[in-house]
């Protein structure tokens, strides 16, 4: 069983794996393997490297290893398998670090040909440019910074632009870049006015105004048709209002309204007539009163008549008595004559004062009349001879104003049928003036419609047998048509200058492709787009190195300015300290002074390239594990020893054995791989009694 939280190797299955075979190895929390030289040990630790880890090629393997898995339990809730040939490594379990670059953790878990150092060249076995390795992974960035061009290091990228010395990778895109554009320049002008391409724009565009100019001309007969049927209607309509026709009904409203003025001013000059003949009747009883009357003299009452005729009576009665017969009737018959004259003369003195009487009524009257006095009977005539002229004339207006009435009757007849004949409907004596005015008006209005319909078809220049009856999507713009016939002769303009310039740019398109000037456009515009695009693909592909390696350089370079500190938050790592302190017994930190590690007691701090080589290997393996569980989150994991201690004394062997163990017992996994019988031994017999069954015995055998 493992200890809860820990990562352990479970199981190694092999298959043609060298020496060893087919097998499978059951493994525990101590696993002894134990096998001769050229029994497979090697190929085991190999495959192991390949299954496990990444960047197994740095460690030279062979590579006809052979097939197999090794189960690893801990990493996951299910156990994982790995094989040689998988992609997923032990690594793709914990995080990359703070500097975000992959650590090789087979440099930490793998102790191979007995060298716990993890460099011999460095004083103590590790040095500053180790730990940054194993804690900056400042090998990576070493690794990645080594290809580059120092060039390309120094180069800068400012306002967009890559700046840097002319030399390299810098001096061959600057070279591709002024190739690219070349390229660039002839493609622009092929597709800016003197190519092939350009010329098909053109005739496309040409294809497309000709289309638009047909469009117009659809329009433009569908137009004619429409003004043509509107001219027609035009025409219809001022037929239904005839010239004489509407000019008859405007010469009888103007003779209706010269009658009615006649009839009125008539009404008016036999109104003042008949106020001034009605005196006439009156005039005329006054001169014939006037005339009966003798209103002329004075007259007198006959008194002496009526006496002498009454003494010639008594007279002849006293002659009668003196029958004085003759004389008495002379006498009788002068006093009757003079009686009879008497009486005739008194009647008639009585009738002149009525007549003079009746003279003053008539002077009155006269005088009321007409205003002044009445003087004599010629005056009356004279009044009355002015009256009779006045009664005539009215008579002969009335006469005249009986024919205009009749006439205006016979005008308003002939004018009623005529505008409801016009009008199409009855209307009314008020309305005949309006009516008039709006038929008039229309005609007028109809006759410029028809001559501005005329004018606008003359205008089109279309023949009758070309209208178009079929509407069209747009109306027809003699603006937007001379635009397009404008355009048209411009557009076969610049075909024609292309096509003369065209055959320069091919021969200089062909000196770029290597194509001959006889093959067709497309051919040679094929290979120039190829070329450009291939050129362009080069230069992007320079630029982005050159960027991605500045890109890098930089953030690398900021990684580095930062190791010294991440290589002591390593070294002081809960997990390393713990693991130092669990494995020694005795120091409990390790720092890094200038490019030294030094190790750190509760007493002293020692230089570990000053310690003894027994407690230089002790701090070493403790670091090996220490890091190893610092990259795994602080977990105990497993470490593989190939002959790790071959070259110690047997003293140190003893110590080491003993280390080992302590591990073991911390939690940690340790594979040892020998073929020394002495260790062998060491540690058969130690694990047997310290670990309890926890000591599993591998021997390979051939």
């Amino acid at each position: 069983m493992l200890p809860e939280g820990r990562i352990w190797i479970d199981q190694i299955a092999v298959e043609n794996l060298g020496p060893i075979g087919d097998r499978t190895f059951e493994m525990g929390p101590f696993n002894l393997v134990f096998g001769r030289n050229e029994t497979g040990k090697t190929y085991l630790v190999e495959f192991l490297l390949r299954a496990l880890f990444r960047h197994a090629e740095e460690w030279g393997l062979r590579s006809d290893i052979g097939q197999g898995k090794v189960r690893v339990k801990g990493l996951v809730a299910e156990a994982v398998e790995f094989t040689p040939d998988g992609r997923r490594k032990l690594e793709d379990f914990w995080s990359e670090g703070e500097s975000g670059l992959p650590t090789n953790m087979g440099r930490l878990l793998v102790v191979k040909g007995g060298e716990l150092d993890f460099d011999r060249q460095s004083a103590g076995g590790v040095d500053r440019a180790v730990l940054k390795a194993v804690l900056s992974n400042e090998d990576l960035i070493d690794r990645i910074l080594k290809p580059m061009q120092e060039t390309v290091k120094k180069a800068k990228v400012v306002g967009g632009v890559i700046e840097g010395h002319d030399k390299g990778e810098l001096q061959d895109r600057g070279r591709t870049l002024s190739d690219l554009r070349r390229l660039e320049r002839l493609a622009e002008q092929v597709d800016s006015g003197m190519s092939l391409g350009h010329i098909r724009s053109l005739k496309l565009r040409l294809d497309q105004i000709n289309s638009s100019l047909r469009v117009q001309l659809e329009a433009k007969r569908h137009q004619a048709y429409r003004l043509n049927e509107a001219w027609l209607e035009a025409r219809r309509s001022l037929e239904a209002l005839p010239e004489d026709q509407v000019g008859r009904m405007i010469q009888l409203l103007r003779d209706q309204r010269r009658l009615d003025a006649d009839i009125e001013q008539s009404a008016e000059e036999l109104a003042g007539r008949q106020s001034e003949s009605h005196h006439h009747g009156w005039v005329e009883q006054a001169i014939s009163l006037w005339q009966e009357r003798q209103m002329t003299g004075t007259s007198r009452t006959p008194w002496l008549i009526l006496i002498g005729a009454g003494a010639s009576i008594a007279l002849a009665a006293g002659l009668a008595l003196f029958d004085q017969s003759a004389a008495a009737a002379i006498a009788a018959a002068g006093g009757l004559g003079l009686g009879i004259l008497g009486v005739w003369l008194l009647t008639r003195s009585i009738t002149h004062s009525v007549d003079q009487a009746e003279r003053a009524e008539l002077v009155e009257e006269f005088e009321r009349r007409f205003g002044k006095p009445l003087t004599d009977l010629a005056q009356l005539k004279a009044v009355e001879s002015g009256l009779r002229k006045t009664v005539a004339i009215a008579e002969e207006i009335e006469r005249r104003q009986a024919g205009l009435q009749v006439e205006r009757t016979r005008l308003a007849a002939e004018l009623g049928r005529g505008l409801a004949l016009l009008s199409g409907r009855v209307l009314d004596v008020q309305d005949w003036d309006a009516v008039l005015g709006e038929l008039a008006a229309r005609r007028r209005s109809l006759s410029d419609e028809i001559h501005q319909l005329e004018m606008r078809l003359e205008s089109l220049g279309v023949d009758a047998s070309d209208f178009a009856e079929q509407p069209t999507e747009v109306e027809y713009s003699k603006v937007e048509a001379t635009r397009l016939e404008s355009q048209e002769e411009q557009l076969q303009v610049e075909i024609a200058r292309a096509n003369a310039e065209l055959q320069g740019l091919k021969q200089a398109v062909c000196n770029e492709t290597g194509d001959g000037i006889g093959q067709s456009w497309e051919e040679i515009l094929g290979s120039l787009w190829k070329l450009r695009e291939e050129k362009a693909a080069e230069y992007r592909q320079k630029t982005s190195r050159i960027l991605a390696q500045i890109g890098v350089t930089a953030m690398l370079a900021r990684i580095a300015a930062e190791e010294d500190e991440r290589i002591r938050k390593g070294l002081n790592d809960e997990a390393v300290r713990r693991v130092l302190n669990e494995t020694t017994q005795h120091y409990r930190s390790v720092d890094l002074q200038n490019d030294g590690l030094v190790v750190s007691s509760d007493t002293v701090d020692y230089p570990l390239a000053d310690l003894s080589t027994g407690a230089r290997e002790q701090v070493l393996l403790a670091l090996r594990m220490g890091f190893a569980s610092r990259l795994a989150g602080g977990q105990p994991l497993f470490i593989l020893l190939d002959d790790a201690f071959q070259h110690s004394d047997w003293q140190r062997r003893e110590r080491l054995v003993e280390q080992v163990l302590k591990m073991v017992r911390a939690g940690w996994q340790v594979t040892y791989l020998t073929m020394d019988d002495h260790l062998r031994d060491l540690f058969d017999t130690a694990a047997k009694k310290a670990l309890d069954g926890g000591y599993r015995l591998h021997t390979i055998e051939v």
